[in-house]
């Protein structure tokens, strides 16, 4: 998996076109995407940062400091807040967020329902295209724990039809955290955020759910 790439040079261009590892079949793949033969539809999958080193990791943290008989030790203190979940709760905008990516047609969301641990809501297409509905889940002590996400992705779908509805199913993992005492997944009960986007960035539809 390839990480994030810096695209200082964003400005002068119309468009990106981001591969990634597409594999063998790249030149058919990316000729049927530029004349237009598909639409583009995938989603970034890290976060594209503004600079060299926007989260401003360590020397300790990455690639590490000296320790004992090995000759580097990363100290990995920014626990949950790698990616866009580092961006989102020191309030910092990327280049290009977490999930995104365009197509040719946009996407209305509507009619967020949300029944027991069921999150359901429509997805309606003008033009072309395909999009990729996340659902994003915010734990209950995510606003008064600064060491939390802001909020953190639980499922995805991808969604070609001119209208659809979309459900997913919040399962114990999803809303659970892990007790270093016990050493196993619990479920943490309280009022969870619940929020349906585009990317982590474009968020359109938002509610809670009690666990």
């Amino acid at each position: 998996m390839p990480g994030a790439i810096r695209t200082d040079w964003r400005g002068g261009v119309a468009a990106l076109l981001v591969n990634f590892l597409p594999g063998e079949q790249m030149g058919p793949a990316l000729v049927d995407t530029l004349f237009g033969d598909v639409p583009p539809q995938a989603k970034l999958p890290v976060t594209l940062p503004i600079g060299e080193n926007d989260e401003g990791m360590t020397q300790e943290q990455y690639p590490g400091a000296p320790c004992g008989s090995f000759a580097l030790c990363a100290n990995y203190t920014e626990g949950h807040l790698i990616g866009y979940r580092w961006y989102e709760r020191h309030k910092f905008t990327p280049a290009f967020p977490f999930g995104h990516g365009l197509t040719f047609g946009s996407f209305s969301y509507s009619d967020l329902s949300i029944t027991g641990r069921t999150v359901a809501f429509t997805v309606a297409r003008t033009g072309a295209g395909c999009d990729t509905p996340q659902l994003y889940l915010s734990s209950p002590t995510s606003s008064t724990d600064p060491t939390l996400p802001v909020k953190t992705l639980k499922h995805f779908q991808k969604v070609c039809a001119a209208s659809q509805q979309v459900s997913f199913v919040v399962g114990d993992r999803d809303v659970s955290v892990w007790d270093v005492a016990s050493g196993a997944w619990v479920v943490e009960s309280g009022t969870w955020g619940v929020f349906v986007g585009t990317s982590s960035a474009d968020v359109r539809l938002s509610g809670s759910m009690n666990i």
